[in-house]
């Protein structure tokens, strides 16, 4: 697990709507890890990084526990719990909980579950957990990413969850029914953001159906940008579906 990679998570877990859509989990950003803990004079080794997840700062915490991550540092996995136990800033529950499952924790997979799961934090918050455990690969919080579609309450959070779609392996067929449903009322929304990212779900999960709701939103939509990405989209799925036959 590259640290750059957690890096730009990092980053991401802070961030709302359209970011997730461009995550780079490669190679990425253009601070080190080194750099950000330098200024609060945090030491890089196992044992200056383990400290630092008890420094007064959410931040340096949640970068501590990354970086102990990226180091493959196993034996640090119940310190990061333990400040997980302690930790009230949602994002950096969020990166302790993730740098805990990546070092093979199963309760920083259950945090994150739980997180995702909760419907007392804020949607974007929730779409930032799931995007963390998509992370881990695990499918746990699809059924968050379609309640927060389902709810609409929140556009960017809409946009978050729209393009952690497609990132979803397993996917069973009532889901995908689901899922084409919500994509299509999210074709319907005021927000122009939403409408575009809408159309770009479309086609991994649309049917015949879905051709037809695109080419309907097409008809109606006054947005240049939305209307090639719908058009994009019509043309993709039209070429799925021909190839299924």
């Amino acid at each position: 697990m590259k640290s750059a990679s957690l890096r730009a998570l990092f980053g991401i877990i802070l961030g709302s709507g359209a970011c997730l859509c461009q995550a780079n989990f490669g190679e990425g950003a253009p601070v080190s890890d080194a750099e950000i803990l330098e200024r609060y004079h945090v030491s890089m080794t196992r044992d200056g990084l383990a400290a630092a997840l008890r420094q007064p700062n959410s931040g340096v915490r949640a970068q501590a526990a990354l970086a102990l991550a990226g180091k493959e540092e196993k034996g640090t996995a119940p310190a990061i719990l333990s400040a997980l136990s302690a930790e009230a800033f949602p994002g950096a529950r969020i990166a302790l909980a993730l740098s805990a499952g990546i070092l093979g924790a199963d309760d920083g997979v259950v945090a994150l579950r739980d997180m995702c799961g909760d419907p007392a934090w804020a949607p974007g918050l929730r779409m930032s957990a799931a995007n963390a455990m998509l992370y881990l690969r695990r499918d746990d919080c699809l059924g968050s990413v379609l309640d927060v579609l389902r709810l609409h309450e929140d556009d960017q959070a809409v946009v978050s969850a729209l393009c952690l779609l497609g990132r979803f392996q397993h996917v069973t067929a009532d889901q995908a029914v689901q899922i084409r449903e919500l994509i299509s009322a999210s074709l319907k929304s005021e927000g122009v953001t939403v409408r575009f990212y809408a159309s770009r779900a479309f086609p991994q999960f649309g049917d015949y159906a879905s051709l037809y709701a695109l080419q309907g939103a097409l008809a109606v939509e006054r947005e240049d940008g939305v209307r090639k990405a719908i058009a994009d989209a019509i043309k993709l799925l039209a070429q799925r579906l021909t190839a299924k036959r």
